[in-house]
């Protein structure tokens, strides 16, 4: 989520490559992505921004640009829409009546459903 921020913030960000940082910050883009634990390419990469204004303030622009574009609240909603919709077409899933609370015994794979 910080990540997300700094983005927003139009903050140039060095991270590490590591979870679904590389989802949201492609290496030389809209950031610097160095391998976790690698202290040597950490201190290269923030040591290039601090002497670099103008690579400092690219990056920060296109991660804005970013953040704009693919991690506002409304596409994230679509997102999650259409991820829900297709879990809703999965074949097999077991179906619990609006009318009742979900058990244990209805789960894994509940879904709430009319009926």
């Amino acid at each position: 989520m910080a990540i997300l921020e700094a983005m927003t913030a139009g903050k140039a960000i060095v991270a590490s490559a590591t979870a679904g940082i590389p989802e949201a910050i492609t290496d030389g883009r809209e950031g610097l992505l160095v391998s976790p634990g690698d202290v040597d390419a950490l201190a290269e990469a923030l040591g290039r921004l601090l002497v670099d204004p103008q690579h400092r303030a690219a990056l920060g622009a296109a991660a804005a640009d970013r953040a704009g574009r693919d991690f506002t609240i409304a596409v994230m909603a679509e997102r999650y829409e259409a991820l829900y919709a297709a879990a809703l077409r999965k074949p097999n899933r077991t179906r619990v009546p609006r009318d009742r609370y979900a058990t244990p015994s209805d789960l894994p794979g509940a879904v709430i459903a009319d009926v």
